[in-house]
């Protein structure tokens, strides 16, 4: 037997020599069930790693020959597994938006679409939520799968960016008379911007399709 240090998770399941299995549940010593007799050879090897959290335990002096004394030094360590938080942009056009992950107070900087990740892994079983600090000039960019638990894989938060738009309109005084007609055109220099609209007499208002702030 030996000890075992680090376990967090549960699951874990180690055996002997490939057949005699036993589970272990908390840190501290462990024996396996069946003795081996003096001069037999042991090799303790991990069948089934932790979960929830979920770890990754390694045997160190697993293997070796019974030298007419109990084996105590097939020693188990186990370390809590870490992962990434992703994010996955769309729609951005320009400048940059600024996230956070208030768990684990790290920031990151998206100036491109495409999936990036936050500098820091995060260990399994530990919280996480990402939010906006600071939208990209002229768009608007909303998250989704935000936050929750790290489980056994890297989590992807999906950040999606949209123009903001705006109207132009205005009031319209004496357009009168018969026939009378009035047309309008908004030649800002955009795709967006070139846009023409016919008034006919007695309108009294005018508004172009919503423009992107770009």
């Amino acid at each position: 037997g030996g000890t075992v240090t680090g376990l967090a998770g549960t699951g874990l399941s180690i055996r002997n020599n490939g057949s005699n299995t036993t589970s272990i549940t908390a840190n501290g010593g462990y024996a396996f069930s069946t003795p081996l007799s003096n001069g037999a050879t042991y090799s303790v090897t991990i069948t089934a790693q932790p979960v929830s959290p979920a770890q990754t335990c390694s045997v160190s002096g697993g293997s070796g020959t019974i030298a007419g004394a109990d084996v105590t030094t097939a020693n188990i360590n186990c370390i809590t597994n870490t992962y990434a938080i992703n994010v996955a942009t769309t729609g951005l056009i320009a400048g940059t938006l600024q996230l956070q992950d208030s768990i684990s107070s790290q920031n990151l900087s998206v100036t491109a679409n495409g999936t990036t990740s936050f500098a820091t892994p995060v260990a399994s079983g530990s919280s996480y939520n990402v939010t906006i600090t600071a939208q990209p000039a002229g768009q608007t960019c909303t998250l989704s799968a935000a936050s929750g638990t790290i489980g056994a894989a890297a989590v992807t938060v999906t950040a999606n960016c949209t123009p903001n738009t705006y109207t132009i309109s205005g009031s319209i005084t004496t357009l009168s008379g018969s026939g009378a007609q009035l047309q309008l055109q908004n030649t800002g220099g955009t795709p967006f911007a070139n846009q023409t609209i016919n008034l006919a007499s007695g309108q009294t208002s005018f508004s172009f399709s919503p423009v992107p702030d770009l």
